[in-house]
């Protein structure tokens, strides 16, 4: 999520948080969940979950389509992500067991496997889609096998398990931790063209080397 004055960088377990309120400079906020967002896609140690972004971040889709989604209906994708949820819940009741624990062994398939749901503020009202999503989410936290981030102040930021705020000049203020950083940003700009540059390369073929030309003097 950023780094600190040594030059630390500081990773966050967005599952065992459960539900993060990004607060502040609405740009700095969606520029952090972006990151987020293709930092997920493209990382091998996230390789089996998905992501879905809901009300921006459309240009970052292309950087891998296997495990990033955009959608404008915030709604249904809670629909979705709330259905996964539950199989999650009852898969650790029915094993006695939590979500990584199911991951080490290989228990119950991809049910174990998590999802991050990202939010835009502004698509953020009175869902009760989401808001039955973010009260499993609190109610089963690390064990629902997901994690959602409201990019910027909302509806539900009250309702969050962490809250953070980000300021205008890029710091991003994490309490639970004591933590002032310097955050990871990627605006949409930049998202676009690394998303193009990714795709471009994903789906290039290999050419053959070129035959020698001779001998040469070295």
């Amino acid at each position: 999520v950023g780094s600190d004055a040594q030059g630390y960088c500081w990773l966050l377990d967005l599952e065992r948080a459960g539900v993060i309120a990004l607060t502040g400079d609405p740009d700095r906020c969606l520029d952090l969940a972006r990151f987020l967002a293709a930092e997920l896609s493209v990382n091998t140690w996230s390789d089996h979950l998905n992501a879905t972004m809901v009300g921006f971040g459309q240009e970052l889709v292309d950087l891998n389509p296997a495990r990033l989604r955009y959608s404008a209906d915030l709604d249904a994708a809670a629909v979705a992500l709330t259905v996964d949820a539950i199989d999650a819940v009852d898969a650790c009741a029915q094993t006695g067991m939590d979500v990584r624990s199911g991951r080490v062994r290989d228990v119950c398939g991809d049910t174990f496997m998590p999802h991050v749901l990202l939010v835009a503020p502004e698509c953020v009202a009175d869902s009760d889609k989401l808001a039955d999503l973010i009260e499993i989410a609190a109610t089963h936290r690390g064990r629902a096998a997901m994690a959602i981030v409201l990019a910027g102040e909302g509806a539900f930021t009250e309702h969050a398990s962490w809250t953070m705020e980000l300021t205008e000049a890029g710091h991003l203020i994490v309490p639970e931790l004591g933590l002032d950083l310097t955050a990871n940003q990627l605006p949409s700009h930049e998202a676009a063209g690394l998303s193009q540059m990714l795709s471009q390369v994903a789906a290039a073929a290999d050419e053959p080397v070129p035959a020698a030309a001779g001998h040469q003097p070295w």
